[in-house]
């Protein structure tokens, strides 16, 4: 990122974006009226929404406000729980790299096979917070007892 500056994001040229890659808009979040964009697949087990930072009908926020956030959700026995979050996506000149990236590593860790399954019961493992901060815990947890959980590394979710 170093050497990129800031580009306004406008909301058609985002929605023009998320449409290639088969997101739908959803309703702005109601705190901070911040279009959000998802995909589901797997029979709507997995989600990735991506949190545009664009406001409806204003575009991108100023500078320093926040960044793209993407964002892959499990269907667990307890409902739609946090799996993975991206590193931000800056808006700067290459946004829409930074972000097919996000959105591409998204979708292989929301693929069946992949490493995230609980090794005590092999439910999905979904990111956590607790009293030390964030961690990897069985998404079966409080319903199966399953206790396993896994460190989550400082960093995974900035660049």
């Amino acid at each position: 990122m170093a050497g990129e500056r800031y580009t306004h994001i406008t909301q058609k040229e985002f929605d023009a974006f998320m449409a290639t890659n088969f997101f739908e808009c959803l309703n702005p979040d109601q705190r901070a009226q911040e279009l959000v964009y998802l995909f589901t697949w797997n029979d709507d087990n997995y989600l990735l929404k991506v949190y545009s930072s664009i406001v409806l009908g204003m575009g991108s926020r100023e500078v320093g406000a926040d960044a793209i956030r993407v964002v892959l959700f499990i269907n667990t026995p307890q409902g739609i729980r946090a799996m993975w979050r991206a590193p931000r996506v800056y808006r700067t000149e290459n946004w829409r790299a930074h972000l097919q990236q996000r959105i591409n590593e998204g979708m292989l860790r929301g693929r069946e096979g992949k490493n995230y399954k609980c090794e005590s019961c092999g439910a999905p493992m979904i990111l956590r917070e607790g009293k030390r901060g964030l961690f990897w815990g069985c998404s079966m947890f409080p319903i199966s007892g399953c206790r396993y959980t896994e460190e989550f590394v400082a960093g995974d979710d900035e660049t």
